[in-house]
């Protein structure tokens, strides 16, 4: 479980990279918490990302998608 969450989330100081090493083709929806009382909820459907939401908001700028994967 801690190896898909790795895939899926992977947290360095502040920056949150969002799938690093997950396969675009594969759905998911999750829920994971990251560092500085913060915490992540995505859909990824089809190869793009649906539902991005971060708590608490002012975390959203951390976040590093891979590029053209948000809807």
């Amino acid at each position: 479980m801690i190896g898909q969450q790795e895939m899926l989330m992977q947290c360095d100081g502040r920056e949150i990279r969002l799938f690093p090493c997950w396969d675009r083709g594969m759905d998911v929806s999750f829920r994971l918490h990251a560092p500085h009382r913060t915490q992540v909820t995505c859909v990824l459907s089809k190869g793009t990302i649906t539902e991005l939401s971060v708590t608490p908001a002012e975390r959203r700028g951390d976040v590093v998608l891979p590029a053209g994967w948000l809807a």
